[in-house]
């Protein structure tokens, strides 16, 4: 027989590639039906993971600049290769060379995700089962054996077929993600719709809270944009730059109110992060109360330019910027009228569930630049499409209670959880209780303050149990969090708890979380040793816990699973359905109202 139609001894090699590629090809198409909406997002594997949500919808899940998933690419290509290896394996030959340069190609991107998997610390199993597919295919294809001319180059088992196949596959991939991107548009579309709607019915105490500011743009415009912002917040700045757009559209004004994040005039405020925000917010009313609107614009502007030269004098920059007399200036805006109008500024913003600026309201609703980003004139062209009235925004409590619901579900954070214990529930404990998880550190002051007002909620009839887990504000034992300059103390007092759980069961647990809980900061060997003893833990048996280091590496593992899970740490941190609360209490909404209407709205979800 000529050797160049001379078949390879066994189709092993291509039969292997084949079963390879159909591993990845299964694979792939899982992981795109998830991202096409055709699946559940918790796949089979992942419900106890954050790998699958962090590598498929983190950076590592699109193609660089193009945003294209890569299980889209992966389902491609798997297609592609798919046909190609059947008709290696039919012509019994070996591989034809384009054959051999694309496997190798992909097995060479696959061990670089594998890379990447491991170094991010995250497991997708579907992704790897893909990447294992992808080196499969490459493995046999490179180790075939090289007797025999390739493979045909024509017909349904070449190069052609196998690229028509990846283009049907790829045209049909696309029409399904612009049916998926045009259900999110309509839902983008009626929650917009929400900006303009009840607005005759609604009550009108928060909508209040919107009204008075300094208005740049068309008062009689359709839609109206509030900004509670500071004037030295970077975010503010790159807001107040699509502001600008906002307001040469002509058809619409900003209102700018003050809420400067620092303590010298912000009750909400524990400390100064901007310690001239109080100055430079008073430096504006001045000199709208001495120039009118054209000074507010001119010093509004002026006072966001110095955020590239933070050294430089707030009071000269205004007084340059408006043309009036530095000394007339500084003299009215320390006066109480002018102190006075950002203050009323200040309890707006706290009466509405404001923390932090930017602040967005487009006609009543919130814009969550920081969840849903976007631009803002986009936000405002939407919404003047719609309707011009105005609908109401919530009060502080709604407003952490929706702060809530639009923070991303997190698997491995609502699924079944075997660390931590159980610390408050029902005296009548029923399976259909709702079970949340609080991270904590009991010599920090937040913990005692969230168990308390959730131990409040269930003794007034709320039906949760409340488990919680170990998180320790100091990077000796929680080395993960990436918490600096704690104190060694809060390992002590984790490892206590969870020791205390290990000998004498919930029960002890409960007893020793409540005794350090109350000495607070302060607690130390000795003390957690004086506790012990007065809960009735054996002397002997609770300082083997400590010496064997299973309690420590306990809390480590707990601590863990929060800090994998979200890449951000706050102690404590309270998680209701999956969802990290960002906020649960506020000066404008007492923790008790903000965590039972959070645990309302989960048991109705």
């Amino acid at each position: 027989m000529p050797d160049e139609l001379q078949p390879t001894t066994s189709p092993g090699a291509a039969r292997i590639a084949l079963l390879g590629g159909a591993l990845g090809l299964v694979a792939s198409a899982t992981l795109a039906s998830v991202k096409l909406g055709l699946a559940p997002p918790a796949l089979p594997g992942c419900s106890g993971d954050a790998g699958c949500g962090s590598l498929v919808n983190g950076p590592w899940g699109s193609v660089p600049a193009l945003g294209t998933p890569w299980s889209y690419v992966g389902l491609v290509w798997f297609a592609f290769m798919l046909v190609g290896l059947i008709g290696w394996l039919r012509a019994r030959t070996r591989p034809a060379p384009w054959l051999t340069v694309v496997a190798s190609v992909g097995a060479v991107l696959s061990i670089g995700f594998v890379i990447g998997m491991v170094a991010l610390g995250a497991f997708c199993p579907w992704c790897a089962l893909a990447h294992l597919g992808s080196v499969v295919v490459a493995l046999a294809v490179l180790l075939a054996p090289r007797r025999g001319a390739p493979s045909s180059a024509g017909g349904w088992t070449g190069l052609p077929a196998a690229a028509a196949v990846a283009v049907v596959v790829a045209l049909l991939v696309g029409g399904l993600d612009a049916t998926r991107r045009l259900r999110l548009a309509e839902t983008a579309a009626n929650e917009d719709a929400s900006f303009v709607r009840d607005a005759a019915a609604a009550p009108t105490s928060t909508t209040d809270r919107l009204a008075g500011g300094r208005e740049l743009g068309n008062a009689k415009g359709r839609v109206r944009v509030v900004l509670f912002t500071d004037y030295q917040c970077p975010d503010c700045a790159k807001v107040e730059a699509m502001a600008k757009a906002v307001v040469a559209r002509g058809d619409a004004s900003v209102v700018v109110k003050h809420f400067p994040l620092c303590a010298e005039c912000n009750s909400a405020m524990p400390s100064s992060p901007h310690p001239d925000a109080c100055r430079r917010a008073a430096l504006a009313e001045a000199a709208a109360t001495l120039g009118g609107a054209p000074a507010f614009a001119a010093a509004h502007a002026a006072l966001f330019a110095l955020q590239a030269t933070p050294a430089a004098d707030a009071l000269a920059a205004v007084a340059s910027a408006t043309g009036l007399d530095a000394a007339r200036l500084a003299e009215v805006a320390s006066s109480s009228a002018v102190q006075a109008a950002v203050r009323r500024d200040i309890d707006d913003a706290i009466a509405l569930g404001v923390t932090f600026t930017p602040m967005v309201f487009v006609n009543g609703r919130e814009w969550k630049w920081y969840v849903v980003g976007g631009t803002l004139d986009g936000v405002v062209e939407r919404v003047a499409d719609l309707a011009s009235a105005p609908a109401t925004p919530p009060d502080a409590t709604r407003k952490l209670v929706e702060d809530w619901l639009v923070s991303p579900r997190i698997d491995a954070l609502a699924g079944p959880i075997s660390e931590g214990r159980i610390a408050l529930a029902p005296k009548d404990p029923r399976d259909d209780d709702l079970e949340v998880r609080v991270w904590a550190d009991p010599r920090i002051a937040g913990s005692r303050e969230l168990l308390a007002s959730l131990s409040s909620i269930i003794d007034a009839g709320a039906r949760i149990r409340v488990r919680v887990l170990q998180c320790p504000a100091s990077e000796e034992c929680n080395p993960s969090s990436g918490m600096t300059g704690g104190d060694a103390r809060s390992c002590l007092a984790s490892a206590a708890i969870v020791a205390a759980g290990t000998i004498g069961g919930d029960e002890k647990f409960r007893a020793m979380l409540n005794a350090l809980l109350a000495v607070g900061p302060d607690v130390d060997m000795t003390t957690i040793l004086e506790k012990a003893a007065a809960i009735g833990l054996d002397h002997s048996a609770f300082q083997a816990q400590f010496a064997s280091g299973e309690a420590l590496a306990s809390v480590r593992r707990e601590a863990e699973t929060l800090v994998k899970a979200t890449r951000l740490v706050q102690i404590p941190t309270l998680v209701i359905d999956g969802r990290v609360v960002p906020r649960w209490s506020h000066p404008g909404a007492p923790a008790g109202d903000v965590l039972r209407a959070i645990i309302d709205e989960a048991r109705r979800q």
